[in-house]
């Protein structure tokens, strides 16, 4: 699976070769999955993805107000 981000990208390259300087949760994943992550072409991705908007129930309330 790719990296959605540069910033994403860059977090599991540090958490691939260099686990020691993550600060806060580190990823629950194996080492060939952090790999495909940090192995992503940055070329076109955005530097940060911003939060898609959730309400309480766990869905996504932009795709909800728009089927409706």
């Amino acid at each position: 699976m790719p990296a959605k981000s540069k910033a994403q990208q860059r977090f599991m390259a540090i958490a691939e070769h260099n686990p020691g300087k993550l600060r806060g949760k580190k990823p629950d994943m194996t080492q060939a999955q952090m790999h495909d992550f940090a192995a992503t072409p940055t070329k076109r991705l955005p530097a940060h993805v911003k939060p898609m908007m959730r309400d309480h129930s766990g869905g996504d309330v932009l795709n909800r107000l728009a089927s409706e």
